[in-house]
């Protein structure tokens, strides 16, 4: 290894203050890659992901007309998988394209000969959506991971990247797994999908006086509280058979299978903001109906109802639909009528109730 030429290249410093740590991450690189390769490379990255960079099997790129021609599809299904993906075509003989779209495009043009189009297309938009937010939050959490105390030598961030890499391309199998077991967990829900006969548990959780907060915390704090209300809501959810549809800044949507479940989630996420010491209290509704899924989210006129009647709950309340009332355990759940309401998009007006928990559920 010359260090004369990592010097050259500005990569080396003898004079800098941590000059031994990073000639300690050169010796490292330079054993396992050319050094063209890590002076090219570092143009393009730090010095500290160059090994995970190169690393990579770099794929071969073509253009969009290219792509078309190999799959034997028009171009405008390259522009419209693309697209739906997160990556419009600019140009279509700009060779920016990974050749593995080829395959992909096989597989759309196989889907969309099976299915209707526009659910294929709506399809390939959450599963674009899904990927990003998955390698974001792996990101958030390589780069948490990675130097906890900022004092991680540049080699050992360059080490963590490459286990990253590692554990990245590990997790197809496990996504693979994911699918299986859920898709032959659901199979009740996919017939009452397709039979339009689907009626699930509603609930909305709101944090109370949400951007007064936002202004009095620090950004790291706000980050890192949002991030266990979160969780709470995920794992809230799953124990009682329901799933956390989204979060919207301060608001959890939450499905469950039955109007007792959403009022136990409700219930418990409530109690969880109150009992938390650093977030917001948080408000709550729920109800049970009729809902419509698409694209891994659910409509309908009773999302609407709940998603408005959190508006006139205090904090720390739970309110419910007076259909609701009907289906609950007396015996489990105290129910006092608050008022009717008229709620901003609701047709009619609406009777609330403020619901309590009596005692607690059998397991």
């Amino acid at each position: 290894m010359s260090l004369d030429e990592f010097a050259a290249a500005g990569l080396y410093d003898r004079d800098a203050p941590r000059a031994d740590e990073r000639r300690e991450l050169l010796e490292h690189l330079a054993s396992r890659f050319a050094l063209d390769d890590i002076i090219a490379m570092a143009q393009q990255t730090p010095p500290y992901v160059i090994a995970a960079s190169l690393a990579m099997e770099a794929p071969t790129f073509i253009s969009a007309r290219q792509a078309a021609v190999a799959a034997g599809v028009p171009i405008e299904d390259v522009r419209e998988l693309r697209a739906a993906l997160g990556w419009p075509v600019v140009d279509d003989d700009d060779a920016s394209l990974p050749d593995t779209v080829v395959e992909d495009l096989a597989l759309f043009a196989l889907a969309k000969a099976s299915f209707e189009p526009a659910a294929v297309n709506e399809f390939v938009r959450v599963l674009g959506a899904a990927v990003l937010r998955l390698i974001e939050a792996g990101r958030s959490m390589m780069s948490s991971s990675a130097d906890r105390e900022g004092r991680a030598t540049e080699l050992e961030l360059s080490m963590a990247n490459e286990v990253s890499n590692a554990a990245w391309n590990a997790l197809p199998p496990l996504i693979g797994h994911v699918m299986t077991e859920h898709a032959g967990k659901e199979l009740d829900f996919a017939t009452r999908v397709n039979d339009a006969d689907l009626r699930l548990g509603v609930v909305f959780v709101d944090l109370v006086a949400f951007t007064s907060w936002t202004a009095s915390v620090s950004p790291a704090v706000h980050a890192r509280v949002l991030a266990r209300f979160e969780r709470a809501a995920w794992e809230i959810a799953v124990a009682h058979g329901g799933r956390l549809v989204k979060l919207i800044g301060d608001e959890a949507m939450i499905v469950a299978p039955s109007a007792a479940a959403a009022l136990q989630v409700a219930t418990e996420l409530v109690r969880f903001a109150a009992a938390d010491g650093e977030l917001p209290r948080a408000t709550a509704a729920a109800g049970f109906g009729p809902v419509v899924a698409r694209g891994g989210d659910y409509f309908g006129a009773l999302v609407n109802l709940v998603a408005r009647a959190i508006s006139v709950a205090q904090a720390n309340e739970v309110l419910v639909t007076e259909d609701v009332v009907g289906l609950l355990d007396a015996g489990a759940w105290r129910c006092v009528e608050k008022g009717t309401f008229d709620l901003k998009g609701v047709d009619a007006p609406v009777t609330l109730w403020r619901v309590e928990q009596a005692s607690t559920p059998p397991n």
